[in-house]
């Protein structure tokens, strides 16, 4: 165990740490407080970052329980994005954000949080910043790929993130029903996804020497030292969407135009942007700039559904529910649609989940989890959903809303 003590980080607090809303870690003495062994920092052409993810107790991260051998797994950086693109860091943290959601890889519930990166000198807060979340393929209940995202840190006109993924497999059977599958699968289906996309791109292999081969009390599992530097791109179908949305809502400065906005989304869609693809429906939906048209409109829902598209699962469900999709109203299957919506962080789609729990409509009247997604739904800033939470206040205990307010910090 001697080697792996050796190559723990010895970092100092001397004062609190205080992180910004973005990362940027806060007065310059807090920051100098931390020391990053030399033997844990690389230095590249125009970044110098930490080679492993840290825990909240400021020390390297391990895979929480697991371990192999006698060994704990160490968690690497294995994802590098830079943005040359946006103009600030909201713009930047939107459009990262954004592209995660696109490529199947949304903020989900379920994974420990609190961790932090470290760029030039300085501890980064995780995005996204709720608790018990991180950029995930799949619900923590099933076998999935998840990330831990940290910055973004401006340099040299651009902002720059590191990233932490990994594989799980679920094992329900298992002491440890998380366990460690792998870090490179998941590094590069991550990474694949967004390039297959078009919204980064996979320009170069870093070489960060941040895998243990031989250490007597840590192992990387089957991390190859290498982490994936992707470069934010704006795409065709990107630039043609936004003229859309411009022509179509008459901003921008841009005059109301619909045949010029339905030349640019219908270019869009064609390149297969699921913005496009949901708008376009809506449009049909309402008769909008196109004759109304019900079954066009579902049909182009379903495709944006397909790649990923939360508007247009929440849409298909609306028109389920109300009957405007099969023989009947069909509030039981409506409810899958939101739940798949909500699940990529949908406000009208929790909000809708949350109705139809406290009413018990299309399923069994449930005030605490009709409670839970009005909450999430208010994080998320819909003032409404806090009103709908606290007029169902008085069908729970003091306890439950502790607990739920718990899981939500």
């Amino acid at each position: 165990m001697a080697d792996a003590m050796i190559k723990n980080m010895s970092f100092v607090l001397a004062a609190a740490l205080a992180v910004s809303a973005h990362g940027q870690a806060a007065p310059q003495a807090a920051v100098a407080a931390f020391q990053l062994p030399a033997s844990d920092l690389v230095q590249l052409p125009d970044l110098a970052l930490g080679k492993w993810m840290i825990a909240p107790d400021l020390t390297p991260a391990h895979w929480i329980g697991e371990i192999d051998g006698g060994k704990s797994y160490r968690e690497p950086i294995n994802i590098i994005l830079e943005d040359r693109l946006s103009a600030t860091p909201e713009e930047a943290e939107q459009r990262l954000i954004a592209g995660c959601v696109r490529a199947g890889y949304p903020p989900r519930f379920g994974h420990s949080s609190g961790y932090k990166g470290y760029m030039e000198g300085r501890l980064f807060a995780q995005l996204p910043g709720k608790r018990a979340r991180s950029f995930s393929s799949g619900p923590f209940e099933l076998n999935n790929n998840h990330g831990r995202v940290f910055g973004p840190l401006a340099r040299g006109g651009k902002y720059y993130f590191i990233a932490a993924f990994s594989r799980e497999r679920v094992d329900p059977v298992s002491k440890i029903m998380h366990r460690y599958d792998s870090f490179d699968q998941a590094r590069d289906q991550f990474s694949q996804s967004l390039d297959r996309l078009g919204i980064y791109r996979v320009v170069a292999f870093e070489k960060l020497d941040n895998a243990f081969i031989g250490d007597l009390g840590l192992t990387t599992g089957d991390h190859d030292g290498v982490a994936v530097r992707l470069l934010a791109q704006q795409t065709e179908a990107d630039k043609s969407f936004t003229l859309g949305e411009d022509y179509y809502a008459g901003r921008g400065g841009m005059t109301q135009d619909c045949a010029q906005a339905l030349s640019w989304l219908r270019k869009a869609a064609g390149l297969g942007h699921d913005g496009a693809i949901y708008r376009l429906g809506a449009m049909a939906l309402a008769g909008q700039c196109v004759k109304l048209d019900l079954s066009e409109s579902l049909k182009l829902f379903r495709k944006a559904a397909e790649l990923g598209n939360r508007e247009a699962m929440t849409s298909i469900g609306i028109m389920t529910e109300s009957g405007q999709v099969g023989a009947k109203p069909d509030p039981a299957a409506a409810m899958g649609w939101y739940l798949k919506a909500a699940d990529r962080g949908d406000l009208q789609a929790m909000i809708r989940l949350g109705d139809m729990l406290s009413q018990g409509r299309g399923t069994a009247r449930d005030a605490k989890e009709a409670y839970r997604w009005y909450r999430t739904a208010a994080q998320g800033g819909d003032t409404g959903a806090q009103r709908a939470a606290r007029e169902i206040e008085s069908a729970l205990t003091k306890e439950d809303i502790a607990g739920i307010e718990r899981d939500l910090e």
